[in-house]
């Protein structure tokens, strides 16, 4: 279902630029007043869904209480405790997540074991999992995986260099 979607912002992506252009060339050839409305009606519909749909959206992991935190960099895998908890929840809570088509449809690109932190977060008392993959090598590349959506990470490498800090510090 979520490629489904996927597609269709695709798709009105494209309805966007064909009602683009038609509204150009209406003004050009002087069309009727009401055929100029309606392309514009349409245009600013269709801009609006997009707008809605990329909108920054907090992360669910806002509403829980309770979450289990796996972390895995490349060499071991960690379960944490509570008091170790809050640190990276506090830093995961604070990024804003936009929607990212291109890798719910095409995928992710591969990285090296070692380049990578993979934290898995799942919830207690609400029912949800989070997969928040971490690119040390390229931060940009970092995105959160939740209900089958990835999401990109505004801010991704301040957001790289605060985790990295972190986990070092718990394991040393």
């Amino acid at each position: 279902m979520t490629k489904v979607l996927n597609l269709g912002i695709w798709f009105l992506f494209f309805i966007l630029f064909v009602t683009l252009f038609y509204i150009v060339l209406a003004f050009i050839k002087n069309k009727q007043r009401k055929y100029i409305t309606r392309a514009l009606l349409i245009f600013l519909t269709l801009l609006l869904t997009i707008v809605a749909f990329y909108f920054p959206v907090k992360n669910p992991l806002q509403q829980a209480k309770q979450v289990t935190f796996t972390i895995e960099n490349g060499v071991s895998e960690d379960k944490l405790e509570s008091k170790k908890v809050n640190e990276i929840k506090q830093i995961i809570q604070n990024q804003h997540l936009i929607k990212n088509t291109s890798k719910t449809l095409v995928g992710t690109s591969p990285y090296p074991f070692n380049e990578g932190i993979n934290i898995h977060i799942s919830g207690n008392e609400i029912s949800f999992n989070m997969l928040v993959f971490i690119r040390i090598d390229n931060p940009k590349e970092s995105y959160v995986e939740y209900n089958s959506q990835y999401y990109s990470i505004l801010k991704s490498d301040k957001f790289v260099q605060d985790i990295v800090k972190v986990i070092n510090r718990l394991e040393s």
